[in-house]
């Protein structure tokens, strides 16, 4: 690695990466139709079990509450720039949320296709354009052909070690995993993201492209690189704004380090980084200030942390990153023992090494910002991690005798072993989906007449009301709906807490009838659900109650209107 922290990038090599290329491009394709066909395999099986057994299969596979947050916005943005928030019953002021969800809104009105299957148009749009820019992004960085196949195998298909929790679990008798955030996680995990994630794919494709640009204008591809890196950054903003910060540290402590090495400003870079941060942070300027001005943004940035989903201890990323980190910190020691570093401050240092151990150090760093949302900044940390892992067994591999049955055990066997040590998670997470599906349990599924219930109110879009309901199938009423839901997300639901208690109050039977009025009149509620979640949160009966008029009734769910004093 000595040699390639100094080993300068020709344009030879540059057009050596261009050739290899096109001659793989046919290839790059296959390989992505086959993993979106391997992934599209549960969905395909999900609709199979749903119509074997009268179920209703709501088109995600994992992460009802954020996918319901994620469908309420493209169906709101069908006809609307900004839109409020119907995950919360108080009123509040229309927003732009996300352009991504904006884009699939317009394209939902323009084809009439449903929210599951623009879902699918997601996943394969956004998984299709994450891989296409990480195999370019690899053609940056690590040019020979055979490392390069090997670092887009290990990042598209790899995974941690998370499986031992899942041995753990099954010998131990135990009923859930020990520490399922070193398992689920899925950020770091491109297989999974295409499984289940594609909008964190379409964000970590634009971080490819700015990084990707930034990288080709400064080894003099034109400036025009520093245009497209700045708007796909800008692009990003508007999509994921805390993605930012890791555009901003990573460019900018590069940025120093190359100052460092020509011992000199690079005013080409200095002018190219202030493009890409000035130019995209208003969308972040924006997103800070309803967060912070806007009382009830606020309150929803706020109770992010009631998810519970923080960055994992250093050793539970060893667990969630698994091999590619190990292999990344014993690689970075022996450098450091080596006194390798050295050859990073001299003015020939490789721009393509120098970059890619600043991502996986200040990457690292970013995980423990003190923000809510900091295990967001995994996204794409597997990309880093990857290609030090292939640089590491390429070195291993020129200077380790290896032996295998009497032959040479070369850098192609070594990254062949190691992608198939990263593949059981991947297997696992896999087969979990299939299993899930197998069950036709909620939320995933929901029952014939919960739709026609969701569909009855559809058709009454215009009243914009506040339905009241448990949070099992409150949660769908925005993102089938055009009404307001109590209860609906962890977060996006203002008071959260406060509003799960009150609907508990409210279907308890020992609730007396005038703290029932006084919560329809202070929620608002024109409409109530009452369904198998709200039986089972107390024996109140809504049809003996003169607060409420029945409007629709099958077997198991009923939508009453509030009338009014109930005098």
């Amino acid at each position: 690695m000595s040699a390639e922290l100094t080993r300068p990038h020709r344009a030879a090599r540059g057009a050596l990466s261009l050739n290899v290329a096109r001659a793989d491009r046919w290839l790059v394709a296959l390989w992505i139709a086959l993993l979106l066909l391997v992934t599209a395999i549960p969905y395909w099986y999900a609709e199979r079990r749903a119509a074997a057994s009268g179920m209703h299969f709501n088109g995600v596979l994992i992460n009802i509450p954020d996918n319901m947050q994620y469908w309420s916005w493209m169906r709101d943005h069908r006809d609307a720039l900004v839109i409020p928030n119907r995950l919360t019953s108080e009123p509040n002021d229309p927003a732009l949320f996300n352009l991504l969800w904006l884009m699939l809104g317009r394209i939902e009105q323009a084809t009439g296709m449903s929210e599951a299957a623009i879902y699918q148009v997601l996943r394969v749009a956004g998984s299709g354009a994450f891989l296409v820019a990480l195999w370019w992004f690899l053609g940056l960085i690590v040019p020979r052909r055979n490392e390069r196949w090997a670092g887009f195998a290990l990042i598209s298909l790899g995974g941690g070690l998370g499986w031992i929790w899942v041995i753990d679990k099954y010998l131990n008798g135990l009923s859930d995993l020990r520490m399922p955030f070193h398992l689920y996680v899925s950020e770091p995990n491109t297989f999974f993201n295409v499984l289940a994630f594609p909008h964190f794919l379409a964000a970590a494709a634009l971080i490819l492209a700015v990084f990707g640009c930034f990288l080709k204008a400064e080894r003099g591809d034109g400036r025009i690189w520093y245009a497209v890196a700045t708007a796909a950054a800008l692009f990003l903003g508007v999509q994921h704004a805390y993605d930012l910060i890791m555009i901003y540290a990573i460019l900018g402590i590069y940025t120093l380090l190359r100052f460092a090495q020509a011992g000199r400003i690079r005013w080409d870079l200095f002018w190219g980084l202030g493009a890409v941060g000035l130019l995209s942070f208003p969308p972040a300027g924006y997103f800070v200030y309803i967060t912070t001005q806007n009382p009830l943004w606020r309150e929803v940035l706020d109770q992010f942390s009631n998810a519970g989903v923080f960055t994992p201890s250093p050793f539970g990323l060893l667990i969630l990153l698994g091999l590619p980190f190990i292999i990344s910190l014993i690689y970075g020691a022996i450098l450091l023992r080596r006194g390798a570093w050295r050859a990073a401050r001299h003015a020939d240092a490789s721009p393509a090494a120098t970059f890619i151990w600043v991502w996986a150090i200040v990457g690292f760093a970013l995980l423990y910002i003190p923000a809510d949302f900091q295990i967001h900044m995994l996204n794409p940390y597997q990309i880093p991690l990857g290609i030090l892992a292939i640089w590491a067994l390429r070195e291993l591999a020129g200077r380790v005798p290896w032996k295998l049955a009497g032959r040479k055990v070369g850098f192609t066997t070594l990254a062949g072993l190691l992608l198939v040590l990263c593949l059981p998670t991947t297997a696992y997470l896999w087969t979990w989906q299939m299993l899930d599906m197998r069950a036709t349990e909620r939320p995933f599924f929901i029952q014939a007449d919960e739709v026609a219930a969701l569909e009855w109110l559809e058709q009454r879009d215009s009243e914009r009301a506040v339905v009241l309901a448990g949070l099992e199938l409150g949660q769908f009423v925005p993102a089938y709906t055009s009404h307001r839901s109590v209860l609906a997300h962890w977060a996006m639901t203002a008071h959260f807490y406060e509003r799960r208690d009150d609907v508990q109050r409210f279907f308890d039977g020992a609730t007396g009838a005038d703290e029932r009025r006084r919560l329809l009149a202070e929620l608002g509620v024109q409409y109530v659900l009452y369904g198998s979640e709200e039986r089972a949160l107390g024996n109140y009966n809504p049809a003996g109650d003169v607060l409420l008029e029945p409007v629709f009734d099958t077997p198991t769910v009923q939508i009453f209107a509030v009338t009014g004093s109930g005098d």
